[in-house]
Formats: C-alpha cells, sequence, structure tokens
C-alpha cells in the first residue's frame, strides 16, 4: 500500500485511467474519485474496474483513492444534480495539471457545471478546451491565478452561462468581464479582481445582464460611484450585493441601490470608508434586507445604525 508520496507520483494516472474508463462521470477531489451523475450505478463498476487495475483501495462501493492523501482533504461530494443527464465536474487540486484536466475532460461534452476552484496550476489552455461544452452554464475558476482574458473569451463565445466565479484570478482585465456579461448571467464573482477591473466592467455588467441576482465585487479598488449608479439603473432584480472594500464608493451609489435594487435582500458595505448615515437611512427603506454588513464604515454614528 503506497505511502503518501506514492498517492502524489500515483495522482497522474488515476486521472488518466479513470477518465478513459468513464469520462463525463468523475469527479477529482484532492486526489481522490467520486461520481457526479444520477445515472452511476453502471458507471461505478467502471471506475472500480479502473482503480483495481492500478491496485488502489475502494470504499463502500465507491471509489476512494485515497483518504489520507491530504491533511486537509475532506472529500467534499460533488454538487447535488438534478434529472438523469445532469452532469458536473468538480477538482478542487492546487497540483492538478493541464495535461491531467484534459484527460479527466476529454470524454465531458455535456457537462453542464464545471468547478475547478483553487486549480491555481491551471493555465488558459484547459479553460478554453471548456469552450466546446455548448451546454455548460456554470463556471467556478475562482483562485486560478493563471488565467487571462483569453480563457474566458473563449468561453463566454461557445457557452451560454448563467453563474460565473472568477474571484482571486487577478490577471483578469475589463475586457475578460465584458465577455461573460450576457442576458443569461444570473451570479457573478469578481472579488479580488482589482488589480486591473474598473468602471468599465461593471458598466457592461449593468448594461448586458437585466436578470442579474448576485453580485460580488469585493477588493475591486477601482469601482466608483459611476459604475455602482449604472448598475441600479440595469439591474433591479439584484438580491445579493457585496462592494466591501470598494472605498471609492459614497452614499450616492448607496442610494442608488436602495432606490432601484429594492428586492435586495443581502448589502455588504464593509470597509466602505466614505459612507455616511444618508447611505445607511436610504438602506433601511429596503424592507427584504436581511443582511447588512458595515464593518469598517467609520463615518457612521449611532444616528443611522
Amino acid at each position: 500500500f503506497p505511502g503518501r508520496g506514492g498517492w502524489r507520483m500515483l495522482r497522474p494516472f488515476l486521472v488518466v485511467a479513470v477518465s478513459q474508463a468513464v469520462g463525463s462521470f468523475v469527479v477529482v477531489s484532492q486526489g481522490s474519485v467520486r461520481m457526479a451523475s444520477s445515472r452511476c450505478e453502471g458507471e461505478i463498476k467502471l471506475v472500480e474496474a479502473a482503480l483495481t487495475s492500478l491496485g488502489l483501495p475502494l470504499t463502500s462501493g465507491l471509489p476512494a483513492a485515497s483518504q489520507s492523501f491530504s491533511k486537509r482533504s475532506t472529500d467534499v461530494p460533488a454538487a447535488s444534480l438534478d434529472g438523469s443527464h445532469s452532469h458536473a465536474l468538480q477538482l478542487d487540486s492546487p497540483s492538478l495539471t493541464d495535461e491531467s484536466f484534459q484527460a479527466v475532460f476529454a470524454g465531458c461534452a455535456s457537462l453542464t457545471s464545471l468547478s475547478v476552484a483553487g486549480c491555481s496550476s491551471l493555465t488558459d489552455e484547459s479553460i478554453k478546451a471548456v469552450a466546446g461544452c455548448t451546454s455548460l452554464t456554470s463556471l467556478d475558476v475562482s483562485g486560478c491565478g493563471k488565467l487571462t482574458d483569453e480563457a474566458l473569451r473563449a468561453v463566454a463565445k461557445g457557452c451560454a452561462l448563467t453563474s460565473v466565479n472568477v474571484s482571486g484570478c487577478r490577471n483578469l482585465s475589463d475586457e475578460a468581464i465584458q465577455a461573460v456579461a450576457s442576458r443569461s448571467l444570473r451570479s457573478l464573482n469578481v472579488a479580488y479582481c482589482g488589480k486591473l477591473l474598473t468602471d468599465e466592467s461593471i458598466k457592461a455588467v449593468a448594461a448586458c445582464c437585466p436578470e442579474l441576482t448576485v453580485l460580488n465585487v469585493a477588493d475591486c479598488k477601482f469601482l466608483t460611484d459611476e459604475s455602482i449608479t449604472a448598475l441600479a439603473a440595469g439591474c433591479g432584480s439584484l438580491t445579493s450585493l457585496d462592494v466591501s472594500r470598494c472605498k471609492s464608493l459614497t452614499d450616492e451609489s448607496i442610494k442608488a441601490l436602495a432606490a432601484a435594487c429594492t428586492s435586495l435582500t443581502s448589502l455588504n458595505v464593509r470597509n466602505c470608508e466614505k459612507l455616511t448615515d444618508e447611505a445607511i437611512k436610504a438602506v433601511s427603506t429596503l424592507t427584504e434586507l436581511s443582511t447588512l454588513r458595515i464593518f469598517g464604515c467609520r463615518k457612521l454614528t449611532a444616528e443611522s445604525i
């Protein structure tokens, strides 16, 4: 039975062998393999055969390449899937390479959901391969710091995305966000992409995403009232907004949001240092609001709180 170092050496072979066996029914999580399809009974047998051929253990009828592969390995199950033909692929290993990803992905033309959150070794080449999945609606590449605009442009061209998470992808510019902004988009997370993003990104979202309900722009330091007021005018269906650490925002932005986005249930303005009592008084008119975060808003007084 291999030790921890042995598992690291075996991982690429495990990924390739299992992907060849079951294609779009595989989820790899911290060195282990899990099924991601509601039609998995027959596929489990194929996975078991692939793992057995590699001399790897099985647990309770499901493949578990190594429950002790990493101290932080929790073998988190794939997202729940609805419908007999839904497919989701979730990979969360920082050491996953383009080669291994493309081996797993080779049989996944019918994917509807892909998460490679934290797979920090992946480059544009991996994500560009996803562009052929015309049924893909949800994409999470958060923490994939090597990605550039090229990857997002390719995916946006081939997929009608409803949910996009690129948080922590600091090399993305306005061009990438403008590419994914479309009428189908419902949820967008660009938190901690503040290195290059400007008002132009959010103005594009405001103009092209009327059905947007969730937006996170935390720590996008170049955003100003110009883009947030445009957002209020164009995205009246917003229910959740995070503008924490967007330190250029003033009361004007928040008052515009309170007037136009009356369905807001969650608003995070932490460390928006220019906000005053006027902003919070405007927010108090939102009857659906259940969560308001105001830590670090130093100009607020007891009058509004």
